[in-house]
């Protein structure tokens, strides 16, 4: 798992080169430049959270604070886009603020989310 709060580079993304240069792209498209694209994260609050095995979604809730669990729900189950990757993985975003802030998530297709959303029964 790897959670970043700002524009990577292609070489700090923890992913196959193929998947992280169009994760890239996508994060550029909406500007006209990566320069515009970056100084958009560092005025911002968006980050990004990348998925790679079973075991990091194990973690997520012990390792996220609730509010952020919640985003990752949302960027899985009601994203604002979802576009496909690579090596069969998919890139999701969640906004989370009027000013377009917002999260990304990286993961392989094959990983279920669906437990943060589960809360214990109650007895």
């Amino acid at each position: 798992m790897q959670l970043i709060n700002y524009f990577p580079d292609i070489n700090q993304l923890q992913l196959p080169k193929a998947i992280a240069k169009r994760a890239i792209e996508l994060f550029i498209e909406p500007f006209d430049t990566q320069a515009e694209a970056q100084f958009y994260w560092q005025s911002g609050q968006t980050q990004l959270l990348i998925l790679t095995k079973s075991n990091d979604v194990d973690m997520l809730s012990t390792l996220l604070s609730p509010a952020l669990c919640q985003q990752v729900d949302d960027a899985i189950n009601n994203p604002e886009f979802v576009e496909a990757l690579p090596d069969e993985y998919a890139l999701s975003l969640t906004i989370h603020s009027a000013d377009g802030n917002g999260l990304y998530v990286i993961r392989p297709l094959d990983i279920d989310i669906e437990f943060i959303n589960q809360t214990p029964a109650q007895s």
